[in-house]
């Protein structure tokens, strides 16, 4: 897991840390497709230098999409981006960005309909890009 693209530059330096021994990077907080096109290029450029291993095969991309509400309107085309071969969601940082103090229901633990929603387009996202969805943590700190 690299840190956010969109906060600082500390991302690179962990795609370079972790390059020789990751076989893919979960990238939180993506937004665009534009940003994991930005990764494929950079994976592309240290991936053209390796002079050994040319018969590693390259790095893949897993987003966490739900994060914020940009990305959630971004999903289909996120789920679409270069070496993407699956999707995630989560609601927690997704119910700060919203100023929620749940998400889940109180009386039966489903989650909020906002939340379900993003799980559903994890779901129809992945289908429609052809790549995987990967259901996200359960979380009952509370318990």
């Amino acid at each position: 897991r690299i840190n956010p693209v969109s906060c600082d530059e500390s991302w690179q330096e962990d795609i370079e840390s972790g390059f020789e021994g990751a076989d893919g990077f979960m990238i939180p907080k993506v937004e665009t497709k534009q940003e994991l096109i930005m990764l494929d290029e950079l994976l592309s450029e240290m991936e053209g230098k390796m002079v050994f291993n040319k018969n590693i095969p390259p790095k893949v991309l897993l987003p966490i999409a739900t994060e914020t509400p940009t990305a959630v309107l971004n999903i289909a085309d996120i789920a679409k981006g270069p070496r993407v071969c699956a999707i995630t969601w989560g609601c927690e940082d997704l119910s700060a960005e919203l100023g929620s103090y749940d998400t889940r229901e109180e009386d039966s633990g489903k989650y909020l309909h906002v939340f379900r929603h993003c799980q559903n387009m994890c779901l129809l996202a992945a289908k429609a890009a052809g790549v995987q969805a990967i259901d996200g943590i359960f979380q009952d700190i509370r318990n």
